[in-house]
């Protein structure tokens, strides 16, 4: 395991929120924020507080990371985390981001 040490301009926020936004082919940005509350129709609002880019295989291992977490936890304490009901239904992703192409089969004679 690495040594880890903070820089001179380290910093630590809290958040309750993250939202995914491909930045570009190559990269991910992650912006994580606070949920300050809901507008009507259960709209959150969220106030960013930092976002961090990523290559997209740095994305690829934190996601595989956090899951190992997850489930360690889950499996060592007996508790299931469950997913609040407000805000996921927003959740898809971000404006911009292209599905990957398909080719249709080809027909063999």
């Amino acid at each position: 395991m690495p040594r880890f040490i903070e820089s001179k301009d380290y910093a630590s926020v809290y958040a309750n929120h993250v939202f995914f936004t491909v930045a570009t082919i190559w990269d991910v940005r992650i912006t994580f924020g606070e949920v300050m509350g809901q507008e009507e129709h259960n709209k959150l609002v969220v106030q960013n507080r930092i976002s961090v880019t990523v290559p997209l295989a740095v994305a690829k291992m934190l996601a595989l990371g956090i899951e190992a977490n997850l489930q360690q936890y889950q499996k060592t304490t007996g508790r299931t985390i469950d997913l609040p009901g407000v805000g996921w239904a927003e959740t898809e992703a971000s404006p911009g981001t292209k599905k990957p192409e398909t080719k249709e089969p080809t027909k063999q004679k």
